[in-house]
């Protein structure tokens, strides 16, 4: 499994409001248990269809507090560590729940600045992007 930051959290268009930086987070089996080669070579990211021949060698997602274009570029890095040339995108989900955040704040009391922290629910959303590694060119 990988992981890379990403400091915009977004996800769907969506701002979520959140402090620091955001996960991305990725992982990928491959389908007979042994992965090829990693590959170096381009990998083409589709959502429809798979050329002929091309042969299944993974399943990979990718998922995270981002935007699905952030998202891309870790699931086709999951896909290319199986040998894989093409990323086949077969769902997108968007998961929404409440989470509970401490935040601290400051404000002028009298000559000084007092401060304090309090308890605050957000929503958050999770993005994930789940699908199939295939090889059509030979290692």
């Amino acid at each position: 499994m990988t992981i890379k930051m990403s400091c915009l959290a977004a996800s769907i268009g969506v701002l979520v409001s959140s402090a620091g930086c955001a996960t991305v987070q990725g992982s990928a089996v491959a389908v007979d248990g042994t992965p090829e080669t990693p590959s170096n070579g381009p990998v083409q990211l589709v959502m429809l269809g798979i050329p002929p021949g091309a042969r299944a060698v993974g399943i990979i997602q990718a998922r995270g507090h981002v935007a699905i274009d952030e998202l891309a570029p870790e699931f086709v890095a999951q896909a290319a560590s199986l040998g894989a040339d093409i990323a086949k995108v077969d769902t997108i989900s968007t998961k929404f729940e409440m989470v509970s955040q401490t935040e601290s704040y400051s404000y002028a009391c009298g000559k000084s600045t007092c401060s304090g922290s309090r308890t605050v629910e957000r929503e958050v959303a999770t993005t994930q992007m789940l699908g199939r590694a295939f090889r059509r060119r030979s290692p």
